[in-house]
């Protein structure tokens, strides 16, 4: 949910730096729990590209950091399905992760 809703003010404020009076900053930390381990595959997804239409301007060096570690850490991100959908799903949102801090720090 807070994905769509951060792809939606983004939308509707282009160039803006506070739509609806939150920071971008702000809108990261409310979209960043969406990728933490336990997620589910298309909410981690829906989550990686709202950070993506965010910029990397936006990002503090701790945000990335928690970006950097989807991409590469060795925990599961995706929470749930079998042994097998977990993995292959994992991996989805991984290269995904990767994709988009390939973006946000170029």
């Amino acid at each position: 949910m807070a994905a769509a809703a951060v792809r939606a003010l983004v939308a509707a404020h282009p160039g803006g730096d506070r739509p609806a009076g939150i920071s971008l900053t702000d809108l990261v930390d409310r979209v960043l729990p969406s990728v933490a381990p336990g997620a589910y595959l298309h909410s981690a997804l829906a989550a990686l590209e709202a950070l993506a239409a965010l910029g990397p301007a936006v990002f503090t060096p701790a945000q990335l950091r928690r970006v950097q570690a989807v991409a590469d850490g060795e925990r599961r991100i995706v929470g749930s399905g079998s042994h097998t959908e977990i993995i292959h799903n994992d991996e989805k949102v991984r290269a995904a992760a990767r994709r988009v801090l390939a973006d946000l720090t170029h």
